[in-house]
This record gives C-alpha cells, structure tokens and sequence, in this order.
C-alpha cells in the first residue's frame, strides 16, 4: 500500500502522522512519502517602504527550511514506530494554484493508494473566505482520503 502524507507542520497534522504510524502497525509492505508544500512570497511594490532585493528569496529559503524540518520530524517518528515501512520525503515549493491541488498532482504521479491530512476544523465560513486544503484533497482525489480531526 502506497500512503501519502501531506503535513504542514501543525498539531493537525502531527495527528495524521500518529495515524499513519497506527493504521500501518497492522500492513505489511508499505510504502510512505511524506509531503510537505511551502509557499512563496513574491515580492510586492510597496512604497514608500524600501524592501531588500533578496528579500523574498531568503523568505523562500527560510520556509523551505522550515519544510525540511517539519519532514524530518515527521519521518523519525514513522520509522521509529513503523521501522518495516518504505519511506521517502518531499518538500516541494507551490509555484502556481493551490496546496490541495499540488498533493493531488503529487497523489497521481506516485500512484498513492490512500492520502492522509490533518484537518484544521475550521467552520463553514473560515472555509469560504480561507479555503480548506483538506476539502479540495477529499473532493479532487484519485484514491481514499483519510482526514485526521
């Protein structure tokens, strides 16, 4: 069984690491990639305030880190508790469109069985106006969703 995760770093998603690790204690031969997506930020004029010329590159460097960091953490924890599990990690940077739809890009290319996230719990109206990744995971998926409250 081939299982992604897609982690940003949050308690929510620390759950759905600590649900993989359960559900996997009981499947042999299974593979896991560990995803996490970082955004960037595109500089912006903003006169008259005076905005260092690399500035939105070392924003790119500092959340890349960060990403890196939260996929360390999260594959430590997989393999000490699933040591017989197949695990790889990605950090990739959103170049375009949205968190949700690059986890099911990503989901189509490896050909996952199953998707986990971490959900936020956020009420109807933070979904309308903020979006919700695990929404456009469960509605666009090409396999199982396994949404970790």
């Amino acid at each position: 069984m081939k299982i992604l995760i897609a982690i940003d770093g949050s308690e929510y998603s620390k759950k759905a690491v600590e649900e993989s690790c359960r559900i996997l204690a009981y499947a042999a031969n299974s593979e896991i990639k560990v995803l996490s997506i970082f955004t960037s930020l595109y500089p912006m004029p903003v006169a008259p305030f005076v905005v260092p010329e690399n500035y939105s590159e070392q924003f790119d460097r500092e959340a890349e880190d960060e990403a890196r960091k939260i996929v360390q953490e999260a594959t430590r924890m997989i393999h000490k508790r699933c040591p017989q599990t197949i695990l790889t990690s990605e950090v990739e940077k959103l170049s375009g469109g949205t968190v949700g739809h690059k986890i099911i890009e990503k989901t189509k290319a490896w050909k996952a069985d199953l998707i986990v996230v971490g959900s936020h719990g956020r009420g109807f109206w933070s979904r309308l106006t903020m979006g919700s990744t695990s929404d456009v995971v469960v509605h666009h998926a090409p396999c199982p969703v396994l949404v970790v409250h």
